[in-house]
């Protein structure tokens, strides 16, 4: 871009280069304060994103999804086989320790959160004792 600067042409041969860095610095300022158009492609993308988490819980799971719940339960620090007996409780079949939270997720139709929400719960007793979901 600064060869192109740099090269002494006309100034009718900058036109592209001028318009480009115009439109650039539009696109930037108009995102930042949600000027017109840019506004209403934000509102657009926030209400995609939220609809998104109404279906599949809040992010980040990422690519933690595709790994099996007894590794997820490890990593977060939690039991794997004390996870899987409070999936059990909670009417969530789980085949195989081995299975993936998105297979979970899926053959239970409910989402990633969901799953991960039950896994940490407190079943010891105590103040989370009674709010156990059911499908």
């Amino acid at each position: 871009m600064l060869a192109y600067v740099k090269k002494k042409k006309s100034g009718y041969e900058s036109l592209p280069l001028a318009v480009s860095l115009i439109l650039t610095l539009y696109v930037c300022v108009g995102g930042y304060y949600e000027i017109p158009p840019m506004g209403q492609l934000i509102g657009i993308a926030r209400a995609c994103r939220m609809s998104s988490i109404e279906e599949y819980g809040s992010p980040p799971y990422g690519a933690a999804a595709e790994y099996p719940v007894s590794q997820i339960a490890r990593y977060m620090g939690w039991d794997p086989e004390k996870s899987i007996a409070k999936l059990t409780l909670n009417h969530i079949v789980v085949k195989s320790p081995n299975q993936p939270l998105t297979d979970l997720a899926r053959t239970n139709r409910t989402t990633i959160g969901r799953l991960m929400d039950i896994m940490c719960k407190d079943l010891t007793g105590g103040a989370n004792e009674g709010k156990l979901t059911s499908p």
